[in-house]
């Protein structure tokens, strides 16, 4: 609810609501930046989950090849030469390319941490609604 001053100036009365619908503004602009930051930090969540995701299915496969590739090493020291290269670069090949998704591990802390800060009481101040706003006179 809105006080007036209790004054016949409509001077007074003009100047106190202009000033209520200035607060009303700020506090509803201020209100759709920090709807727009959570939509931007939900998208952006979403996308680190499908990463971490993606992060761990390969680390799985690539696993899976660095075994078989040292088994074949083990078991089959008198390859041909030509042969032998050919898993040497499969080994290096998937080690680089695990080391590039190791590099997303970080994502994962990075994740949980935007989760505690989201989950935080955020900075956002929160007016309460026009209607209970008090005018000082």
């Amino acid at each position: 609810m809105l006080s007036l001053p209790e004054t016949d100036d409509c001077i007074e009365v003009a100047v106190a609501v202009g000033a209520e619908l200035l607060l009303r503004r700020a506090c509803e602009k201020q209100w759709e930046r920090a709807e727009r930051r959570a939509k931007e930090n939900q998208k952006d969540a979403t996308l680190g989950r499908y990463m971490v995701e993606a992060r761990h299915n390969f680390n799985n496969a690539l696993t899976a090849v660095l075994g078989t590739v040292e088994l074949m090493q083990f078991h089959a020291p008198q390859t041909p030469d030509e042969v032998s290269e050919q898993v040497k670069t499969i080994q290096m090949m998937s080690l680089r390319m695990q080391g590039m998704f190791q590099r997303f591990s970080a994502l994962e802390s990075e994740m949980r941490f935007a989760e505690q800060q989201a989950a935080a009481p955020s900075g956002v101040l929160r007016f309460p609604p026009l209607e209970s706003v008090r005018v000082k006179q």
